[in-house]
């Protein structure tokens, strides 16, 4: 899982990368792809909490994914 988290980085860090050099930057919405970056992060770090039984991390971590998934327009 820390290498998923390590490529998640590594990923946003190329968008924002893009985000500034690109002159097609108006083509892909650069921000539903770091939000849905992020969401995946959100996975993970849901998933650790339930195994470590830290139920009340879990519950605020699932509605900030929920409130980040509610800005991605699929």
């Amino acid at each position: 899982m820390k290498r998923t988290m390590e490529y998640l980085a590594k990923a946003i860090q190329y968008l924002e990368k893009c985000e500034l050099e690109s002159p097609y930057k108006n083509v892909v919405d650069l921000e539903q792809a770091k939000t849905a970056l992020h969401i995946v992060e959100m996975e993970h770090k849901i998933e650790e909490a339930r195994q470590l039984h830290h139920y009340e991390d879990m519950e605020e971590l699932k509605a900030e994914m929920e409130r980040l998934m509610e800005k991605v327009q699929l």
